[in-house]
């Protein structure tokens, strides 16, 4: 039998988690890092020294990744919330059963 307000409290407090992770890592900076990193990849003469150029690039693809990891995250739990919030709003129990299974 799912419980399906137990069910919300919990995907709610991992939504939070991982908000939370957001923050811990700083996403904002990074995001930030990442969008300098990028305008300089558009400046005359990025090319000119080859080993500075492939060290920006480096550092704005691993800021892309984890970037992108953390928000991934973040939509796929949000995703979830709201098929969950609709589930219990038309009372579809099967859903509801499914999403309990497949993620608690």
């Amino acid at each position: 039998l799912v419980d399906p307000n137990a069910l919300r409290k919990d995907f709610e407090s991992l939504h939070e988690s991982i908000v939370e992770i957001g923050i811990l890592f700083d996403l904002p900076t990074k995001q930030a890092r990442l969008a300098e990193l990028e305008a300089k990849q558009q400046e005359t003469g990025f090319w000119d020294d080859q080993r500075q150029a492939q060290a920006v690039i480096n550092e704005a693809n691993s800021l892309r990744e984890q970037i992108t990891e953390v928000q991934s995250l973040e939509q796929q739990i949000s995703d979830v919330l709201d098929l969950l919030l609709m589930a219990m709003a038309e009372g579809e129990t099967e859903v509801l059963q499914e999403l309990q299974s497949q993620y608690h």
